[in-house]
């Protein structure tokens, strides 16, 4: 995306270069840089200001896609939904017509379900990314991996592979701290709280580890029956692998307009609420679709009940107003 942009002549002079192939007898030549570069602080923006640019441009030829470029793209990914296959065609040839004005090129685009097409690159993989979260393209769902590695780190990344629910027991540090516990709880990446149950667990234990009377440093082994519990709690996180969770929140054979739905509730432990989706099928019969989720721990000083589920009823709303 970065070498897609050039920069003026002036620009190109403050970042130069030198360059002899490693060969300390030969006098090095100088180069430019005539694109922008990765290690620029300001190529993020800038490039991304140069999109948006090549988007604005074509604003009377190609309305849709001009939109979708400028407020559904991701940095270098463009996310959209639309009705139908064909439609999702017409808009991409659309968004690559807009692009090739600003020499922008999609590296490959993934669709949902057949991706057999062949006027423009389409991923054949079954699985991939898409900000953070694992998506199943071909049965159009979202679903989970879980990432716990205790090995130590060197320049950032782990010395050895994750561990899978076989070897994880056998693999268990003799002594966990504060410290291991949280860079393992922090790898769960849920930002639509569709894991909820489990990351809610994750916190109350935590604020029991972090409030524990032995006073625990981060870098202090934990009491045994706190190792005992977040043990547990990492064995159960392997259970999440088998659930799936639709990206589409209208079922195929939904008609009309669907009613939203949210429950909040609390506790003493927490607070928070849930929206649903709820569609009439044509059957007659209804279905609905989770939305979003979120949860907060209450207070360690304890409130009324009564305040908390007034808590959990203000992120209803807030969660209603956003929907």
């Amino acid at each position: 995306m970065y070498n897609c942009i050039k920069l003026p002549e002036l620009e190109q002079h403050v970042h130069r270069f030198v360059w002899r192939n490693l060969q300390s007898n030969l006098k090095p030549d100088h180069y430019v840089m005539t694109c922008m570069g990765f290690g620029d602080r300001p190529s993020g923006i800038i490039a991304m200001l140069a999109l948006r640019h090549t988007a604005e441009l074509s604003v009377k030829d190609f309305p849709e896609a001009s939109l979708v470029i400028m407020t559904n793209s991701y940095v270098d990914d463009i996310i959209h939904s639309v009705e139908s296959k064909a439609e999702a065609f017409s808009l991409i040839r659309d968004i690559e017509n807009v692009l090739s004005k600003g020499s922008f090129k999609i590296k490959r685009w993934t669709i949902t379900g057949d991706n057999e097409h062949s006027d423009f690159e389409v991923s054949q993989n079954s699985n991939e990314r898409i900000l953070g979260l694992n998506w199943q393209c071909n049965k159009d769902v979202f679903h989970f991996k879980t990432k716990l590695n205790f090995s130590p780190k060197y320049k950032g990344v782990r010395t050895e592979p994750d561990l899978n629910k076989l070897n994880f027991v056998e693999n268990i540090p003799s002594v966990l701290t504060k410290r291991v516990v949280v860079s393992q709880m922090c790898s769960v990446y849920d930002p639509l709280g569709f894991l909820l149950p489990f990351t809610l667990k994750a916190k109350i234990l935590l604020r029991d580890t972090v409030k524990c009377d032995f006073k625990l440093g981060w870098d202090d082994p934990l009491p045994s029956y706190l190792k005992e519990q977040w043990v547990s709690y990492f064995c159960e996180l392997f259970g999440t692998e088998t659930l799936y969770f639709e990206r589409n929140v209208k079922p195929t054979s939904a008609k009309g307009l669907p009613l939203l739905v949210i429950f909040s509730e609390s506790s003493t432990n927490a607070y928070g609420a849930v929206a649903y989706a709820r569609w009439e099928l044509e059957s007659g019969a209804f279905e609905s679709r989770l939305i979003v989720a979120k949860s907060r721990i209450a207070p360690s000083r304890q409130l009324p009940i009564p305040r908390l589920e007034l808590c959990g009823a203000v992120i209803a709303c807030r969660m209603r107003k956003a929907i």
